[in-house]
């Protein structure tokens, strides 16, 4: 397994497949590439593992992520709710769909699996991911990039997490260089989707 921090080999995690990209992969075509080519994610040791190596923890974090995309689909289906569940979602970034995922380079191909149309339940699952890529984390993004272009910090630079994580302390506030590593990886995708 290769290491998911690595800025040439980022980390694709549930979270990010879901709800961050220009094109958002269904939760359905996730189940069926997790079933068939299996996930990596941490057992309940904290050790990150692919489960499709054998031992007794590989079952458990394959189980696990299926889990969490079946709650995921659940929610954002729900006609009453959906909507909001997806909002709140899209600013969580601590979601425990960010643990499970694939290094870049180790990612299945996503396009070879397909995925029926799910029955609709009040509104399109794409028209309520194109509601959460609009609201406000792609608005607080945007924000985030512009006030760091003025600063002169460029987000893809290598150690920028340490250095806004420095910048933050000042503040009296710890984020972690992870955290920081992960919004900074969506600011791009944020500008690109306001600009089109």
């Amino acid at each position: 397994m290769s290491a998911p921090d690595d800025d040439e080999n980022p980390w694709l995690s549930l979270f990010d497949l879901l709800l961050c990209g220009k094109e958002p992969i269904s939760a359905g075509v996730l189940a069926t590439s997790i079933e068939k080519e299996g996930i990596q994610g941490y057992d309940r040791f904290g050790r990150r593992t692919s489960t499709t190596s054998n031992g007794p923890e590989c079952e458990g974090v394959k189980e696990s992520a299926l889990n969490l995309l079946a709650w995921y689909y659940k929610n954002v289906t729900d006609s009453l709710t959906g909507g909001e569940f997806a909002r709140q979602l899209s600013e969580d970034y601590e979601s425990p769909l960010m643990l499970f995922g694939w290094p870049k380079d180790e990612s299945p191909d996503f396009k070879k699996y397909k995925s029926e149309t799910p029955p609709q339940f009040g509104g399109s699952i794409s028209r309520l991911n194109n509601e959460l890529r609009s609201d406000a984390e792609g608005t607080y993004l945007v924000l985030l990039g512009a006030l760091c272009k003025k600063a002169g910090l460029d987000i893809r630079e290598r150690g920028m997490p340490k250095r806004i994580g420095g910048i933050v302390y000042e503040l009296g506030v710890s984020l972690s260089d992870e955290k920081i590593r992960l919004i900074l990886k969506k600011i791009p995708d944020a500008i690109d989707f306001r600009q089109t």
